[in-house]
């Protein structure tokens, strides 16, 4: 799973905390308890904010040089 896929699954289960009510999350081994809903919508934001940020670098713009000559070549 990439990076992306990752924080894109993140984000999913911490809407579906907030959507739920509930303020804790068990992953694997570790377990996160955040102290209000403000706090889920915070880490929600700035997951999506990197996913932005992967998406950007990403894209590669194309690049077009035109070669304009005047006369007879």
């Amino acid at each position: 799973m990439s990076e992306i896929e990752r924080k894109r699954e993140q984000i999913k289960e911490l809407e579906d905390l907030l959507s739920e009510g509930v303020a804790s999350m068990r992953d694997g081994d570790g377990s996160v308890t955040y102290r209000s809903a403000s706090e889920i919508r915070e880490q929600i934001e700035t997951l999506k904010d990197e996913v932005a940020a992967i998406e950007k670098k990403r894209r590669r713009r194309r690049v077009v040089h035109p070669k304009i000559q005047r006369g007879i070549f």
